[in-house]
């Protein structure tokens, strides 16, 4: 049995590209333009979480001294932490969660 079907009613430009396609083609074209923009939007949302991630993790010192280099990190919430290890391991598909 297939899955029931929504049907959307919306306005395009008249230069929308979807318009290019056969009207045989379009409605599935179109389900697909907008599951690969859904997945683009959900990408951009995990990099700007990765993003800030990145500016509260270890910061990176060279040591004038010796040369070597040093981690120096901030005092971390466990609870951040925690959340950003979730975040990554949801974000690399390896997670329970599948929230957006």
């Amino acid at each position: 049995m297939s899955e029931a079907r929504i049907r959307l009613y919306f306005r395009v430009a008249p230069d929308n590209p979807i318009l290019q396609i056969s009207s045989r083609e379009r409605s599935q074209k179109a389900e697909e333009w907008l599951r690969i923009g859904a997945d683009i939007e959900r990408i951009e949302r995990a990099t700007n979480k990765l993003e800030k991630i990145a500016n509260r993790l270890e910061k990176i010192v060279i040591s004038k001294d010796n040369g070597t280099v040093q981690a120096v990190q901030e005092d971390r919430d466990p609870k951040i932490e925690e959340m950003d290890r979730k975040l990554i391991m949801d974000i690399l598909g390896m997670g329970g969660s599948n929230k957006q």
